[in-house]
């Protein structure tokens, strides 16, 4: 398969087989039709009418490619590197060609040429003009190779983001998963756009009532919609209370933290950012100017993801807004965050049907640094459901113990019945069915039964057949 690396001003590829890598690449089949569907849809995110998105900056480390023809910057000398031997040319005095290109001699160079630049190189082809002519021009391709090692003075962002991110308290590192990789370039970019209030982010969560797993994604674009970064990780929970709200506000509180940290790091101290979400609870919840006091913010749903999403909102210099977007969009009047939904859904979706080694969900979540307090239950924080589980507690056992009297059951029928089942179809009715279900299953039908125990009716006859005594069965 041949290789074309895209030159400098990405204008047109360059193919060059005077090069080899370093690397011993194993010897693999070809992908089939479906990767390569796969390929075309994740370069799709990146790309837009075959231009990429956000142009690549400079190269960072050596290369792995090792090019046999190689041009230092400062001096224009050629090298080539020849069975071990370096090879050096330099330009011809007075001779160019007609396009003002410099022009080289392979009978004038210095053979076994050692030089101690450490300096920039650009990868080269040599073009002769014919078979077996001495003179050559040089075409450069885009790759910027530095040979040996960098000035150690040279200030880098990239690794002390990298390092003040993997310092984060365990809750956020689970939160915000295996972070791909952010250039400096690209870094600095967001700062910027920060300070200009044209970013944008966007967050989506993805859950298997099922499996009780869930997971959340978010994105960040410039105004036009081309994407900057991103991010995936798991929520961690208890599995029967895991719920699809639960993932929403997790990638809310992912987008905060990730926002909270790079200002931090930028040394930003104004600003404003744009997050989308699909889900408005969960919106409201987190920018709500006048949330609850006291004791009442512990009782809400999901607290402690709330309590840290409040926290770091409340703490961050730039200002966030919360924004409503549509999720699932199919509508004629499709527009960036739209399409920003969309990427969070499909990466969290990816993530949740096949979640790397070490972020899976795990049942017990890690305490965020802003906790008040947690309650824990069957090995795991409580995160919702408090009264359910608290009545649970208080009354389960003696409830158990009447239902099995007045039916007669055993204790392994009794056991055998679904009751989360049997409770989650009874929440589906409404309120009016709910009082008629209970009466119809406990014998608390208002029937003639019922008015003579109670002594309103002497008799309780049928009001039908006024010979029998009304009862349920009746």
């Amino acid at each position: 398969m041949s290789v074309f690396i895209e030159s400098g001003y990405g204008r047109r590829r360059d193919h060059n087989t005077t090069r080899r890598s370093q690397w011993k690449w194993p010897r693999q089949g070809l992908p089939d039709r479906q990767a390569w569907l796969l390929w075309d849809r994740a370069l799709s995110f990146l790309e837009q009418n075959g231009r990429l998105r956000v142009t690549l900056g400079a190269w960072i480390h050596a290369s792995h490619q090792q090019w046999e023809w190689k041009l230092h910057i400062a001096t224009n000398t050629v090298i080539q590197d020849c069975d071990g031997r370096r090879i050096a040319y330099k330009p011809l005095t007075g001779r160019g060609t007609r396009r003002g290109a410099m022009l080289y001699s392979l009978e004038t160079r210095a053979v076994d040429w050692k030089d101690s630049i450490q300096d920039e190189w650009a990868a080269v082809t040599p073009i002769f003009s014919e078979v077996g002519d001495s003179l050559f021009s040089i075409r450069t391709s885009g790759t910027m190779v530095v040979q040996q090692t960098q000035n150690e003075d040279t200030e880098t962002i990239f690794p002390s983001f990298q390092d003040r991110v993997l310092s984060s308290a365990e809750f956020f590192l689970r939160l915000i998963g295996p972070l791909p990789v952010l250039t400096d370039a690209t870094l600095k970019a967001i700062g910027i756009y920060i300070k200009e209030g044209s970013l944008l982010t966007c967050s989506d969560g993805s859950s298997d009532p099922a499996l009780g797993t869930a997971c959340q994604a978010w994105v960040m674009a410039d105004k036009d919609g081309h994407v900057l970064w991103g991010g995936v990780g798991p929520i961690d929970g208890n599995p029967e209370w895991v719920t699809s709200y639960r993932s929403e506000l997790g990638g809310i509180t992912a987008i905060l933290y990730i926002l909270q940290q790079m200002v931090l790091h930028l040394d930003i101290t104004s600003g404003s950012v744009m997050l989308y979400c699909d889900n408005k609870g969960a919106l409201e919840n987190v920018f709500d100017e006048q949330p609850k006091r006291g004791i009442y913010p512990l009782l809400e749903r999901d607290y402690d993801m709330l309590g840290a999403a409040r926290a770091i909102r409340r703490d961050i210099p730039i200002k966030v807004t919360g924004t409503w977007v549509k999720g699932h969009y199919k509508g004629n009047n499709r527009e960036i965050q739209h399409d920003l939904n969309d990427l969070a859904d499909y990466i969290a979706t990816q993530f949740q049907q096949n979640p790397p080694e070490g972020f899976r969900s795990r049942r017990m979540p890690a305490l965020h640094p802003h906790y008040e307090a947690e309650l824990y239950h069957s090995n795991s924080v409580v995160t919702t459901n408090f009264r359910d589980i608290l009545y649970h507690q208080i009354f389960a056992k003696d409830l158990a113990a009447t239902i099995q009297k007045r039916t007669g059951w055993p204790v392994a029928r009794f056991n055998g019945v679904a009751w989360k089942a049997y409770a989650a179809a009874f929440k589906s009715q409404s309120k009016f069915r709910q009082i008629a279900i209970s009466k119809l299953s406990h014998d608390l039908w208002h029937t003639g039964a019922q008015k003579k125990l109670y002594g309103k009716d002497d008799e309780g006859l049928c009001p039908v057949c006024k010979s029998t005594l009304e009862t349920v069965d009746h």
